[in-house]
């Protein structure tokens, strides 16, 4: 399964960093929030990601995902974070949205589940339970 380990202000331990490239090979992402922008950054190696994280370093919450690929081909364009286009939210996930899994897809089901499902929402989505309860019912426990 991914990892992904969210820190509020933005130190992550190395060690941790380090284990997650080495565990999760498939990419690796982490967003966080500048001048009242999301900034995401991605890549593939674990050389990209340390070069990337000591030009940003982050000093407030980052969140961070390291990816196993399970669904959709293994590239860059699979990586999380994904913006939520329209919303000024980004989103990544640890699991497997089983309803949003499409057998040969180059897409994950993260992504498919972005431009499915969230980006159709209505803008205030997250301030509305009743579209909680139904976000949480497809994504389950994960």
């Amino acid at each position: 399964m991914c990892l992904i380990i969210y820190s509020p202000d933005g130190h992550i331990p190395r060690k941790h960093l380090k284990r997650g490239l080495e565990s999760n090979p498939d990419g690796w992402g982490y967003m966080y929030a500048e001048a009242g922008e999301i900034v995401i950054r991605k890549g593939m190696t674990p050389k990209e990601f340390w070069a990337a994280w000591k030009d940003d370093r982050p000093s407030g919450p980052v969140v961070w995902h390291a990816r196993i690929g399970t669904h959709g081909t293994k590239g860059i364009d699979n990586c999380h974070p994904f913006p939520v286009k329209g919303h000024g939210l980004a989103v990544a996930h640890n699991g497997v949205i089983n309803r949003e899994s499409v057998k040969d897809s180059p897409l994950s089901d993260t992504r498919l589940f972005i431009q499915n499902v969230l980006e159709k929402l209505a803008r205030n989505f997250l301030r509305r339970p009743e579209l909680v309860r139904l976000i949480s019912g497809y994504i389950g426990s994960s």
